[in-house]
């Protein structure tokens, strides 16, 4: 298992400013939560701070090495392998992923910007077999 996470900071979710303004979009295309917060225009303030603090389980391996004996064969080594890569990410952030902008020092860092999309989940099945 690996584990990583940050703690102390704030993210500027540029993605609920845009998707919380009644005049962009027809009120079945916002979020669920923006019309009971009846916002009608798009001033950047700190109302779209939120605190960015995130633990997230990178991946998760689960393996067994079967011994020779039980499968009766010539091989020395059999393992079975399940590894699920992108397991959880534990956070109260309302964006799609605390973990923006992680790989470009620029004047876009702690901005969710709308134009990244969050991490994929993986399921990987593995047979390593040692003659």
């Amino acid at each position: 298992m690996q584990m990583n996470g940050a703690f102390g900071h704030k993210i500027y979710n540029g993605t609920s400013l845009t998707y919380m303004n009644m005049n962009s979009f027809p009120d079945y295309n916002v979020l669920a939560k923006a019309p009971e917060a009846n916002i009608y225009d798009l001033t950047a303030t700190d109302y779209w701070l939120e605190r960015g603090d995130y633990i997230h389980i990178d991946y998760l391996t689960i393996g067994w090495n079967i011994p020779a004996k039980l499968v009766k064969t010539k091989q020395e080594f059999i393992r079975l392998s399940f590894t699920i890569t992108n397991l959880a990410t534990i956070t109260g952030y309302s964006g799609l992923s605390p973990m923006i902008n992680s790989l470009v020092l620029d004047n876009t860092l702690g901005l969710d910007d709308k134009r990244s999309y969050p991490v994929t989940r993986t399921y990987t099945l593995g047979l390593s077999i040692q003659f």
